[in-house]
């Protein structure tokens, strides 16, 4: 085990952030520069030990805006949960498959089968492979996006 001083702490967390996250403020840097290294990569892999958030106080304080057909709230949503989730390694990956496996609003056109798929990476994302093909394969979205539902 390395022994690193403070500043480099915060570096190596932020690094780690940037990488298996979406990054975090220098704050929260600080602070998880004082937990064990092996610690924080060990709850940015195992994310059941925390739960998912609660997006009730997402919905509540934009009622406004909380179209389930909405693209834009979908995406907001979305881009709420990278922000805070505590599962972020979770929804970068989720974020990671979204770019492997193409599929878009542009051609689906459909809100909620693309919020069904989001939610089907987020699920098998970091599981295992066989299972996220398995279920990406009769996923919806995907099958609209290949145009299966012609054949």
């Amino acid at each position: 085990m390395v022994l690193l001083n403070q500043k480099t702490d915060v570096e190596l967390v932020g690094h780690l952030m940037r990488r298996a996250a979406f990054g975090e403020p220098i704050d929260r840097l600080e602070e998880k520069a004082a937990t064990a290294y092996e610690t924080l990569v060990d709850d940015l892999i195992n994310v059941d030990k925390f739960s998912r958030l609660n997006e009730d106080l997402l919905e509540r304080h934009n009622i406004q805006h909380a179209d389930e057909e909405s693209r834009q709230w979908t995406r907001a949503r979305w881009i709420y949960r990278m922000i805070n989730s505590e599962r972020p390694l979770e929804e970068k990956v989720a974020l990671m498959w979204h770019d492997v496996f193409a599929t878009g609003d542009s051609k689906v056109g459909n809100n909620p089968m693309m919020r069904t798929h989001y939610e089907m990476l987020r699920d098998y994302g970091l599981g295992n492979f066989r299972d996220l093909l398995l279920t990406l394969a009769k996923d919806p979205a995907m099958i609209y996006w290949l145009d299966q539902q012609m054949n």
